[in-house]
């Protein structure tokens, strides 16, 4: 079957990319390799602004907290800062919910999403993509498209496939464990821990969810990341005492900023897969978004101007 573009990765920036082109009356197939979306471990916080660039309001159904501000700890804890007032105020995700609100919204565009899809090969006449054979349920399937987007986030199948120069493309690995009775203090504050001896040129974040539920991770450069993160939890009694971990998920977040290549022919990486985060923080949520809506807006012109790659 043939579509005006062809999008891997149901993420951010894949669902937002889906959405600008089929609001424009193009057909736009998305393939995702997994079962569920959201099923990639992520910390959730967002700014207020997040709603903005999603084009969706804010509802409870996507919020499981509303932050008010954050401590930063460096190595002696007792010299924690606290940023807060003003215009400092975000979310805590119920990041599925959310990403099904974005499905939903690129779906009702006219965009064809279909789970469990794995790319397995992208057939290449010089630089321009012209089909992707896929595999669904044991069966390899090919389609053909006058645009592709890589928006299949760390280790994308698209930018290898494709040929892109991924020099410069740095990963540190994160972990995080979602927790049920952590006693954290003022839910509405996240707290993150720096410091060589808690976290490797990274740090640890502790997000409330609600009162019942936290996101605490990890994100270092050069080691291991889940030693550090349980040595923290362990030396933190006053808030982790009598706490369990309920899930455990991780994965790499590139920190080496956008990749020098995001453009080739007819084939653009947008999201992760671009490393389109911010590197200090590792967040990527808003930037993806804003990256997978300006490549949609992109495509969709090129296509009305009658552009085929």
């Amino acid at each position: 079957m043939d579509y005006d573009a062809v999008i891997v990765g149901a993420g951010p920036a894949g669902l937002m990319a889906a959405r600008k082109i089929s609001s424009k009356g193009f057909s736009v197939l998305i393939l995702e390799k997994e079962k569920d979306l959201g099923t990639r471990a992520c910390a959730e916080a967002v700014s207020v602004s997040a709603f903005e660039t999603a084009e969706i309001p804010p509802s409870q159904s996507l919020i499981s907290n509303t932050i008010n501000g954050a401590y930063v700890f460096p190595p002696d804890e007792t010299k924690g800062v606290r940023i807060s007032g003003g215009d400092y105020r975000g979310y805590i995700l119920n990041k599925q919910q959310f990403l099904y609100a974005l499905a939903s919204q690129a779906v009702s565009a006219g965009s064809d999403l279909k789970m469990r899809c794995e790319v397995k090969d992208v057939k290449m006449e010089g630089e321009n993509a012209k089909s992707l054979i896929y595999s669904h349920k044991g069966e390899d399937k090919e389609v053909t498209f006058k645009y592709l987007i890589g928006a299949d986030g760390v280790g994308s199948r698209v930018a290898k496939l494709c040929g892109f120069d991924l020099s410069g493309f740095e990963i540190i690995p994160t972990i995080q464990y979602v927790m049920v009775n952590c006693k954290v203090p003022e839910r509405d504050i996240i707290r993150i821990y720096m410091g060589n001896e808690v976290a490797p040129l990274g740090y640890v974040w502790i997000f409330a969810k609600n009162e019942y539920v936290a996101n605490v991770g990890i994100g270092v450069r050069g080691k291991p990341a889940k030693p550090y993160l349980d040595k923290f939890i362990a030396s933190h009694p006053d808030v982790f005492e009598g706490a369990k971990v309920v899930k455990e998920g991780g994965g790499g977040v590139p920190v080496g900023g956008q990749l020098r290549e995001i453009v080739k022919g007819n084939v653009l990486l947008c999201g992760d897969s671009a490393g389109q985060v911010i590197p200090i923080t590792g967040g990527g949520i808003r930037t993806s978004m804003g990256a997978g809506s300006i490549a949609g807006a992109c495509i969709a012109e090129a296509l009305e101007s009658g552009g085929s790659g």
